[in-house]
């Protein structure tokens, strides 16, 4: 037989077990920074709630005052979301990258990017630039480009912290060395406590030495050919202006659509990707997006890929800064 719990001990419990559910709801909030991820958290609080209600929905008493404490560890968890600390917003601003190598050769190139800081302790930059790393494959049509495609992605700060190599200092630098030809696997390669990070930055720019990377298996496949990579990259974080007559000719291509970001995902676009041929697609729930093309006859099809009954309302080619 069952001895009888007396209200105090109940309520003390209880009280406990909200508390705790707040702190980790706080800590949650702090941890899934990203709106994507936060979702989780809901999710979490609305399994507790759903077994509240089986609980209480028990024919016994003493299960149904189980049903109490998930009631209170999921009040507690969404408070603790709610009002916990939340991480700064971070700036978003576009950027000039110079990346110039002393290995494996001796070659520089400049490209775009973007920054993402908050204040001076956090920073997200991602830079792409085309370097001749690779010896030239003499079969390839003499008119082809191929410098490998370079991408440089480092984070500062403990709120990206998913990646498979990570620093104990946490800046965390990844570079990923893409080839023009389509059978190639790209590389990955990133700084760990054993590589050479040396880095100087503020919100407006930065520069950072980077030497005795190492390959991110998770990342890379498995015929990828490693490559001694060491160098210096340069950025500045800047607003590309918009090109002469962009709110025009945005509004033009959207008066037709009835999905409320039109004229700004397409000046966005022409920021980004200046010169680019894109589609503006139109969907069933008056939404809509602005997508990139190869060729102007891929629109129809590449429209009905991203939302319900997408159609085409304008194909344009952006204008050139």
């Amino acid at each position: 037989m069952l001895a009888r719990v007396g209200p105090r001990p109940v309520v003390g419990a209880l009280a406990v077990t909200f508390v705790s559910a707040a702190g980790l709801g706080a800590y949650a909030h702090w941890v899934l920074w990203a709106g994507s991820d936060a979702v989780v958290i809901y999710l979490a609080g609305g399994v507790l709630l759903l077994g509240t209600l089986i609980l209480a929905l028990v024919p016994k008493p003493a299960v149904r005052r189980l049903s109490m404490f998930p009631l209170a560890a999921a009040g507690g968890l969404l408070v603790g979301a709610w009002l916990g600390p939340s991480r700064p917003a971070l700036v978003d601003t576009a950027a000039v990258v110079t990346a110039t190598l002393e290995r494996p050769g001796v070659t520089s190139g400049d490209g775009e990017g973007s920054c993402e800081t908050a204040g001076g302790s956090e920073l997200q930059f991602v830079g792409s630039v085309r370097l001749d790393l690779r010896a030239d494959d003499p079969s390839a049509p003499v008119d082809l480009d191929q410098r490998e495609f370079v991408t440089v992605s480092l984070t500062v700060g403990d709120r990206w912290r998913d990646r498979g190599i990570h620093r104990s200092d946490n800046v965390d630098l990844l570079v990923l060395v893409g080839s023009v030809a389509a059978d190639e696997p790209e590389l990955a390669l990133a700084a760990d406590d054993g590589s050479l990070v040396e880095l100087a930055w503020t919100p407006d720019s930065g520069t950072v030495r980077f030497d005795r990377l190492v390959v991110d298996r998770a990342r890379s496949g498995a015929s990828a050919v490693p490559v001694d990579l060491a160098g210096t990259i340069t950025w500045t974080c800047r607003d590309r202006p918009l090109p002469e007559g962009a709110a025009e000719i945005a509004d033009t291509a959207c008066a037709n659509s009835t999905y409320p970001g039109c004229v700004d995902d397409l000046l966005r676009a022409m920021v980004d990707t200046p010169g680019s041929l894109v589609a503006v697609c139109q969907f069933s729930d008056s939404t809509g997006a602005v997508i990139a093309l190869e060729r102007e006859e891929d629109a129809t099809g590449w429209c009905a890929e991203q939302g319900a009954d997408g159609r085409v309302l304008e194909v344009l080619r952006l204008p050139e800064h």
